[in-house]
């Protein structure tokens, strides 16, 4: 609770709670894609996956940013 509450002060209550609903409704709507092609292990892994080339990917905009202009 004390990290959402550092999130919250940080980038504020509505951007907080919005960005974890989409993260949350992008799983929601992968899994229930996949709902009746794989067993729930292998949809556990695949988002598991997901989520890690995410975090490399944003590990690695953070070493090298990039500019818009």
């Amino acid at each position: 609770m004390q990290t959402w509450n550092r999130y919250e002060r940080v980038f504020g209550p509505d951007r907080a709670a919005d960005f974890e609903r989409r993260v949350n409704a992008a799983v929601d709507h992968a899994v229930r894609e996949m709902d009746k092609l794989v067993d729930d292990e292998v949809k556990i892994q695949y988002v598991t996956h997901v989520f890690a080339k995410t975090l490399d990917q944003l590990q690695d905009w953070l070493s090298h940013p990039r500019t818009v202009n």
